[in-house]
């Protein structure tokens, strides 16, 4: 939804200049970040392990996640 705000832990959709080109890419929202308001579908946000966002880095791998 883009209704939905840009807090810290929300994760996002990525997507190109097009508005409707998001699908398979995602990011985590570090901090808040308001100005993705109304631009970019948040859709979720991390529940249990913030503190371990910060360690992730480009290249690293998904081993495993759960949605509930």
């Amino acid at each position: 939804e883009k209704k939905l705000p840009h807090l810290i832990n929300t994760i996002g959709m990525a997507r190109s200049e097009s508005p409707d080109s998001g699908d398979s890419q995602f990011f985590f929202n570090l901090k808040d970040n308001f100005s993705l308001d109304s631009a970019y579908c948040a859709f979720g946000r991390v529940v249990k392990g913030q503190e371990k966002l910060v360690n992730i880095a480009h290249g690293d791998a998904i081993v495993r996640f759960t949605i509930k």
